[in-house]
């Protein structure tokens, strides 16, 4: 199950860290990629990008 505020949904799929990550929609203004990405709020890193639902 995953939660969803807005253009960010925190996944039920968890980090290396322990930390759960969190899909950011392309749409999103603070997104410049483009594309959704799939981040680590924890280790501040990117785990993929596009295509990531």
């Amino acid at each position: 199950m995953s939660k969803t505020t807005g253009l960010e949904e925190t996944l039920s799929e968890t980090h290396y860290c322990g930390a759960n990550l969190v899909r950011i929609d392309a749409e999103d203004p603070d997104n410049t990629h483009g594309v959704d990405v799939v981040v680590c709020p924890r280790c501040l890193k990117i785990v993929r990008t596009g295509g990531s639902r």
